[in-house]
C-alpha cells in the first residue's frame, strides 16, 4: 500500500485472512493462509522477508522499515538476523519460555529435558534403573577451554572468544551414547541433563568413598569404594613406613606404654650408634645384678594389660554377638517413589562379655528398599558389624489424580 499522505494520519492497515468455514452446520475447518516466495531456478533460492518499522524519538522523523524476521530457501528462519545460515533456528536477542511463574522447558526431538522446569514425574516413567560405579570412568572425561577455527568455518559464525567444553572424540570413547553427528558430518556432545545426572552421581561415590575412609561407613565387599578404601590406606601405610625409616623424619620424642623391638639401637649427635639384642641386655641386667634369670626376665605390665606367656598382652575387646531391633522405624507403610525414612528406629546390639549398646544406624546399613513399585510385605536387612535383622514394609501405588478441565 501507498504512504498515508495526509497530515497526522498513520498508515493504512493490512490484514490478509484466508476464508472461514460456514457457521453451525459441523465441525469444519477454516481455509489454510499461504505465502510463497518466487520459483527459483539451478543453484537459486528464493525467501520470505519481514520488515517493520521500530519506534523513533520524535513525531517528524521517519522510522525506516529494517528486516526483524528471515525464512531462507533451506527453511532455516531468522528472528533479528536476516542471515540465519547455520542453523535451523537462530535468534538474536533473549529467548523466554513457559506460561507463568518458573515454568517453561526446552527438550531434546525425544522429549529428554536440556534446561528449564520440565517434566520429571515418576507416573511418566518405566524401567527405572539407578545409575551407579561411575566415578572411575567419569573422572576421565577432561574440560579443557579451546576456541573456534572461526575463520577457517565462516559461515558457521563461530565466536571468538575462548570457551569452556569438552572434545568429542575423547568422550565418546567413555560414552559413545553422548556423542552425535550434525548434518555436515561433524561430531556432537550432549552436554544437556545426562552429564548433570551422572555428574551428581559421582559427586555421591565420592562422598561414599570419603565417608568409608572416615568409618563412617562400611564399603559393601568387592565394591569400587572398598577398593578405593583398601588402596587409601595400603599408600598412606607405604609412605609412613618411608617416612619412619629415614634418619631424617624429624622425630624428636616418643611417648607409649610399650616398645616392643628385637633390637635396641641408640645413637648420639655425632651418628655414632649402639645396638643391644634381648640377649645382650639380658646378661648385662644379670651382671649388674638384675632381675635376669637364665637368659630370661619377667616383664611389668600396666593395667589393663596383663601378663601372658611372659608378654604384656591387652585384654581382648568383647565382640558383637547379635542385633536386635528394641523400637521399630515410625514410617512402616510407603508411596511409589519415597524415599527410605528411619525416623524412630532403634536397633540394640549384645557384645560377648553380655553388655549391649544402641547402634548408631544410617539407611547405608539398610539393604533392599525399594519404592519403584507396589508391594506389600518387602524385607528390609540392617546389618551391623556383620550381624543382621530384618523387618518388613508396604509400597503402595501412587492414587489417580482427577484430570483439571482446560
Amino acid at each position: 500500500m501507498e504512504r498515508n499522505t495526509t497530515a497526522a494520519t498513520a498508515g493504512q492497515g493490512l490484514t490478509v485472512s484466508s476464508g472461514g468455514a460456514i457457521a453451525g452446520t459441523a465441525d469444519l475447518a477454516g481455509g489454510d493462509l499461504t505465502l510463497k516466495s518466487g520459483i527459483s531456478t539451478g543453484l537459486g533460492t528464493s525467501a520470505l522477508h519481514f520488515f517493520t518499522a521500530t519506534a523513533g524519538l520524535t513525531g517528524i522523523t521517519d522510522n525506516a522499515l529494517t528486516e526483524k524476521m528471515t525464512i531462507l530457501g533451506n527453511g532455516n528462519v531468522g528472528i533479528g538476523t536476516a542471515t540465519p545460515t547455520t542453523n535451523k533456528l537462530v535468534v538474536v536477542g533473549d529467548i523466554r519460555v513457559g506460561t507463568s511463574g518458573t515454568n517453561g522447558c526446552i527438550e531434546q526431538f525425544a522429549g529428554t529435558a536440556l534446561v528449564g522446569a520440565c517434566s520429571s514425574d515418576i507416573n511418566l516413567k518405566k524401567n527405572i534403573v539407578p545409575i551407579t560405579n561411575i566415578l572411575e570412568k567419569f573422572t576421565q572425561l577432561q574440560p579443557v577451554t579451546y576456541e573456534w577455527r572461526t575463520d577457517e568455518f565462516p559461515d558457521r559464525h563461530f565466536g571468538t572468544e575462548p570457551i569452556k567444553g569438552l572434545i568429542a572424540q575423547e568422550v565418546e570413547k567413555l560414552y559413545p551414547e553422548l556423542v552425535g553427528m550434525d548434518g555436515r558430518g561433524f561430531k556432537t556432545v550432549d552436554y544437556g541433563i545426562a552429564l548433570q545426572m551422572m555428574s551428581i552421581e559421582a559427586i555421591k561415590e565420592l562422598n561414599l568413598n570419603l565417608n568409608a575412609v572416615s568409618g563412617t561407613v562400611t564399603p559393601v565387599t568387592n565394591s569400587a569404594n572398598e577398593t578405593f578404601v583398601t588402596a587409601f590406606f595400603k599408600n598412606i601405610y607405604a609412605k609412613v613406613s618411608t617416612w619412619l625409616a629415614d634418619a631424617t623424619n624429624g622425630i624428636g620424642d616418643i611417648f607409649a606404654k610399650q616398645i616392643n623391638t628385637k633390637t635396641l639401637c641408640v645413637s648420639d649427635d655425632n651418628g655414632a650408634k649402639t645396638c643391644i639384642t634381648k640377649s645382650q641386655l639380658d646378661s648385662l641386667l644379670a651382671g649388674a645384678g638384675g632381675s635376669s634369670s637364665g637368659g630370661s626376665s619377667t616383664p611389668i605390665c600396666i593395667a589393663p594389660q596383663t601378663l601372658v606367656n611372659n608378654v604384656c598382652t591387652d585384654p581382648a575387646s568383647a565382640t558383637l554377638e547379635s542385633i536386635a531391633i528394641t523400637t521399630p522405624a515410625t514410617k512402616l507403610s510407603y508411596t511409589v517413589g519415597d524415599t527410605l525414612d528411619i525416623t524412630g528406629l532403634e536397633v540394640t546390639g549384645t557384645y560377648s562379655d553380655t553388655t549391649t549398646k544402641v547402634e548408631t544406624i544410617t539407611t547405608t546399613d539398610i539393604s533392599g528398599f525399594d519404592s519403584i513399585a507396589p508391594v506389600t510385605g518387602q524385607t528390609l536387612t540392617i546389618t551391623v558389624g556383620g550381624k543382621t535383622t530384618t523387618y518388613t514394609i508396604d509400597v503402595a501405588a501412587v492414587a489417580a489424580v482427577a484430570a483439571v478441565a482446560q
